[in-house]
């Protein structure tokens, strides 16, 4: 029987062990912790399989990226940071029939031959993949300029493909919130970018997830936001899945929101 997790995962390049790191490190001490703290509980799941969409990369505003590299093989870069690549299967066959299923139900998607993940994946999986004994396959997207709720249905298709297979799939949504918390902000500051954190960060502990598939756009631009369509396409991931999504840290050093939830259970 399959079984599914989902993990909510901020991806700021400070948390990378490197040398040009050392100065502001002590700033994501909490997140850091409870980074390896999920980590430990994902290296006692096991995942058979991971999808993770990301912000970042190649976003077209058409709709969602699903990477399809002819080498069957997905690379993380890491040479900036003095580790050795880190490499994955893709999961030729979730890809194949999620981009059969996507044309079927009339959501448009566009297929690349890209073998390379972009630093929004790579932070995640750098420490996701850290406890596993097998590397898991993968399926590599990147979000869409498109609506939400479109992230959210997408989500879905993907749901019922992994439900034919006989695999633990870990959903990761690389998703950061606000960049506009203060005048230091990499966006500049924007009033919207605290309310916005504490919206989305209220409307995912109460499972509003409808509500936020609904979310204005002009609000999300305002707010400098780069998480709520990944977040909306593990939503629907999970939708019809027993779960609860438990917040493990929130902070915002450097003027950023970064979340950090998921379905395992920490201590």
């Amino acid at each position: 029987m399959p079984q599914f997790h989902g993990i909510i995962a901020p991806h700021p390049l400070s948390i990378l062990p490197h040398e040009a790191n050392r100065t502001i490190i002590g700033e994501y001490e909490d997140l850091i912790k409870n980074y390896l703290k999920l980590t430990k509980k994902v290296g006692e799941w096991q995942p058979d399989t991971i999808i993770i969409i990301s912000p970042r990369g190649t976003c077209y505003l058409e709709g969602i990226t699903i990477h399809n590299p002819t080498t069957n093989q997905f690379i993380a870069k890491l040479a900036e940071i003095k580790q050795s690549d880190l490499t994955f299967e893709s999961d030729k066959n979730l890809i194949h029939s999620l981009l059969k299923h996507c044309q079927e139900n009339g959501l448009t998607v566009i297929e690349t031959d890209n073998e390379t993940l972009d630093p929004g994946a790579i932070v995640p999986l750098f420490y996701q993949t850290k406890g596993l004994k097998k590397t898991p396959d993968l399926v590599y997207l990147n979000m869409g300029h498109i609506r939400p709720e479109k992230h959210f249905q997408f989500g879905q298709i993907l749901n019922q493909l992994a439900h034919t297979s006989n695999k633990k799939v870990l959903f990761i949504a690389a998703a950061d919130l606000s960049h506009k918390l203060t005048k230091a902000s990499p966006g500049g500051y924007s009033k919207l970018g605290k309310a916005f954190d504490k919206e989305i960060r209220e409307d995912l502990n109460q499972q509003n997830y409808e509500r936020i598939t609904l979310y204005d756009s002009f609000d999300m631009d305002e707010a400098g936001e780069a998480g709520v369509r990944p977040i909306c396409a593990m939503l629907g991931f999970l939708q019809n899945q027993p779960h609860h999504l438990q917040e493990h840290n929130y902070s915002a050093p450097e003027g950023v929101g970064y979340l950090l939830s998921s379905t395992f259970t920490l201590r």
